[in-house]
């Protein structure tokens, strides 16, 4: 099992633009796709003194073979390309993007 932690930086103010974005259509593409998501979070702070908004979530794989083969054809399908056009029209969304694998402990109760 693999855990893949991925935490998205907001360009300035648009963390509501992402997480509408998350809400509808890339929740129910990833359903379609039975790529499975563990939780979603936000996060709001400073960096270096300026404010920073963050959308971190955790999916879980059976294998690396399955994230490729899935997101793969997540980013390949035409409603998420629509979707992150129409949702960028005014700019970037997302400053950067960080994404960590985990993998539990063998004491973890979460495997």
């Amino acid at each position: 099992m693999i855990y893949e932690l991925r935490t998205y930086r907001c360009s300035g103010g648009r963390l509501k633009d992402l997480l509408a974005r998350f809400e509808a259509p890339v929740l129910p593409i990833w359903r379609e796709l039975n790529i499975r998501n563990v939780g979603f979070w936000t996060s709001e702070g400073s960096v270096d003194g300026k404010s920073v908004d963050e959308l971190i979530h955790l999916l879980r794989w059976d294998s690396d073979e399955e994230r490729k083969t899935k997101m793969g054809s997540f980013l390949k399908d035409p409603r998420w390309i629509e979707a992150r056009d129409k949702s960028e029209a005014n700019g970037k969304l997302i400053e950067s993007v960080a994404s960590k694998d985990l993998n539990p402990a063998s004491f973890s109760e979460m495997k």
